[in-house]
């Protein structure tokens, strides 16, 4: 581990340990349940998956719906307000006790089976909420594999105009997607993410890419969004992905977002939404004499339908692109993919779900394939407590064999995630 990390690591100790000093309930859940003294599921269906309050509450900066901001706890000045730290702070964990990949090694040019046992995944400092009247951060520290970083940090700016929720902005790293039915984010099953959004990526076919794009990742950029009555939008202008906390876009161009959508606020469906998302990228590759350019143009569509305790969503993600490696010659290719999920409580601290990944790029003129996943994924978790979530996933690889996909790549996990 570098000094760099070191360091860094060792903030982010003394933050776990102020964070065990300031909160006094001993038994405490995530920093939002001790702020307000309410469980983990008047947020979550199954954390980090949020129902229709939880995303209210996180457009209105953290605060409760109905409240205008009035919620602050302690006032420090007359400008800033602050809750205990224990209340604005939480750890997160992330362990897999036991995973096997059918084909995941290659041992002198045969593929083998690849198991592991008790991975540490990745250990989070988290710290979000209101520090002033409608005025809220948002700040995930990982370490994951002798790695530090600060993956999703923002500022958010609430209640700017209008009623309740209808005009805020947020700046810094963020998901375009974040409102839409399938964002990529917060998932009903934590480890597993979408094909469409984890796996697809700008010019995915080219060498040097200045700015690949993964659609759904922290990427820095700024936004405008709200919700009114049944409404909802969302306006995002990104530079790319993220390189360093304050390095520069590595390119001249902007990527741009939008998402509009309709929801359900009350009734047997409450929480159920349509949504559209449209953006427009490029990603680049320069020589000393010479740039090239892929355009990327997404239609993205989506369902979340929520019927009394069944939570159903899906997507279908169209994509185009005019030059998908980033070569002289240009070589268009279309994707297409769906992702869909259903969760249901079988107990009321035993939770299943299923997933549906497809996804499929081609050379618009037929020449080859560059992607495809098709994988069926049924998991069953257990809750200790709403805080603490135990789980085995298997992941039943679909598509059929080829040239390209010689076996078949099924996978078995067990995950443990707690936050507190």
């Amino acid at each position: 581990m570098n000094t760099k990390n070191a360091k860094l690591l060792s903030l982010m100790a003394l933050a776990a340990m102020a964070v065990a000093t300031f909160s006094s309930d001993a038994n405490a859940t995530a920093q939002f349940a001790r702020r307000y003294n309410v469980s983990c599921n008047l947020c979550h269906t199954a954390f980090p998956r949020l129902n229709s309050f939880g995303e209210k509450f996180a457009m209105n900066g953290y605060q409760m719906p109905g409240t205008s901001g009035e919620d602050t706890q302690t006032k420090i000045s007359d400008n800033l307000s602050l809750g205990d730290i224990g209340k604005m702070a939480s750890l997160r964990i992330s362990i897999i006790p036991f995973s096997t990949k059918k084909g995941g090694l290659t041992v002198a040019g045969h593929s083998k089976d690849q198991t592991a046992i008790g991975r540490g995944q990745w250990f989070q400092f988290f710290t979000a909420g209101s520090i002033a009247k409608n005025i809220s951060i948002f700040i995930e520290t990982e370490f994951e594999n002798d790695k530090l970083h600060n993956n999703w940090l923002y500022m958010g700016f609430h209640n700017l105009a209008g009623p309740e929720g209808a005009l805020n902005f947020r700046v810094g790293n963020l998901c375009a997607f974040d409102w839409h039915s399938v964002s990529g984010r917060l998932r009903a099953n934590p480890p597993l993410k979408y094909s469409i959004m984890g796996s697809f990526k700008s010019a995915k076919g080219g060498s040097g890419n200045e700015d690949q794009l993964g659609i759904a990742s922290a990427n820095p950029g700024a936004e405008v969004f709200g919700y009114s009555g049944n409404f909802l939008y969302s306006g995002v202008v990104q530079s790319g992905k993220q390189v360093t906390a304050s390095g520069p876009d590595t390119n001249q161009f902007q990527n741009y977002t939008g998402t509009l959508g309709y929801m359900v606020n009350d009734g047997d469906f409450e929480g159920s939404k349509l949504t559209l998302s449209v953006m427009s990228a490029v990603d680049t590759s320069s020589s000393s004499y010479k740039q090239r350019k892929d355009n990327l143009y997404v239609f993205y569509p989506g369902v979340t339908i929520r019927y009394k305790g069944l939570d159903l969503q899906g997507a279908f993600l169209y994509a185009k692109e005019d030059n998908y490696k980033l070569a002289a010659a240009k070589n268009k290719a279309i994707t297409r993919g769906v992702g869909a999920g259903a969760g249901y409580y079988i107990k009321d601290n035993v939770y299943g779900h299923l997933q549906y990944d497809w996804l499929a790029s081609k050379d618009a003129r037929n020449l080859g394939k560059y992607i495809t996943e098709h994988y069926v994924s049924p998991s069953v978790w257990f809750f200790p407590r709403a805080n603490i979530r135990m789980g085995l996933t298997g992941k039943y690889d679909m598509d059929a064999k080829n040239a390209n996909h010689k076996f078949k790549k099924h996978e078995v996990f067990s995950t443990i995630r707690a936050m507190f």
